[in-house]
C-alpha cells in the first residue's frame, strides 16, 4: 500500500491555526467561542466569558497579511466587543494583541 500523504488545502491549514488560537483563547480569556468558518470576513471567531465579548482575527506565518483594523473595530462595535488580533509568534506560541477602539494599539 502506498503511504501517500494528501496535501492540505489553504482552508484546512487556516482552520487548524484558528482552532489552535481558539484553544489558547479558551484557556486564558473566554469559555464560549463561535468560529466563523469560511465566512471571508475579518472576524475568525467571537468569544465570551459572561462579562467580556471578543471579536478575533487570527494571523500566522512568516509574513502574515495585514489586518484591516478599521473593519475589525466596526465588527467589535456592532457586538459591543473587544477587538483582538491573535498572532502566532516564535516558538509556536500565541499572543493576543488587543486593539483599542480609538485607533491606538495596546500590548
Amino acid at each position: 500500500m502506498s503511504s501517500k500523504k494528501t496535501k492540505r488545502t489553504p482552508y484546512q491549514i487556516g482552520a487548524s491555526q484558528e482552532y489552535k488560537a481558539i484553544e489558547w483563547f479558551q484557556s486564558c480569556l473566554a469559555r464560549y467561542v463561535i468560529r466563523s468558518a469560511g465566512s471571508h470576513t475579518v472576524v475568525d471567531f467571537i468569544a465570551g466569558n459572561g462579562e467580556d465579548v471578543y471579536v478575533v482575527q487570527v494571523r500566522y506565518g512568516k509574513k502574515p497579511k495585514p489586518v484591516n483594523l478599521t473593519e475589525l473595530r466596526e465588527w467589535a462595535q456592532a457586538f459591543q466587543a473587544i477587538p483582538v488580533v491573535m498572532e502566532k509568534i516564535r516558538g509556536g506560541r500565541w499572543r493576543p494583541r488587543f486593539i483599542d477602539s480609538t485607533g491606538v494599539e495596546e500590548e
